[in-house]
């Protein structure tokens, strides 16, 4: 008898466990999560270039990463809880953000067609990007934001945009 209730209390304490996440006390927290509670307090783990990204905060190097988190660090959790106030910090501390390059989709047409390449969706969240150089094997095709061609050799192009933003920042998209 004594037996049973013993084997009976253990199962029970093992199901308690089991529902209770098995005693864990390790918690996943969401990128946003962790930067806030990094802003709570400096002791907390430091976000990484990946949580910010994670959380929407687009651009951000590793060369900005620790006077990013030092901001962070010295604002309350209520100041840096979205997405937007984010970027503004990072703009309030002139961090450039690097554009984004967007050379469009992939093509494919027949011997002399004529091919559209447009760089219009390429964006600049703290700025305007003020160049564009359009490669292909190192050769200039076009310097603007959108052009056209016929005049490909048959076979297939790797063909490189290269925008800059306000401040010399760069970014590359290929498109094919």
């Amino acid at each position: 008898m004594l037996k049973h209730i013993k084997l009976i209390l253990l199962i029970l304490s093992l199901s308690v466990l089991t529902a209770c996440g098995s005693g864990s006390t390790k918690t996943n927290y969401s990128a946003i999560d962790k930067i806030i509670l990094y802003a709570k307090n400096s002791g907390n783990p430091k976000p990484t270039l990946k949580d910010y990204r994670e959380a929407g905060v687009t651009g951000l190097e590793n060369i900005n990463l620790k006077e990013l988190n030092d901001k962070v660090a010295s604002l309350s959790p209520e100041d840096v809880d979205t997405v937007e106030e984010l970027d503004a910090i990072t703009a309030s501390l002139g961090i450039n953000i690097i554009p984004v390059a967007r050379a469009g989709v992939d093509q494919s047409a027949s011997f002399g067609t004529n091919i559209n390449l447009s760089a219009t969706a390429s964006s600049d969240a703290d700025g305007t990007i003020t160049a564009w150089l359009w490669k292909e094997s190192g050769a200039t095709l076009s310097t603007s934001q959108s052009f056209s061609k016929n005049d490909f050799s048959v076979g297939t192009h790797n063909i490189t945009l290269t925008v800059t933003d306000d401040d010399g920042a760069t970014a590359s998209d290929t498109v094919v």
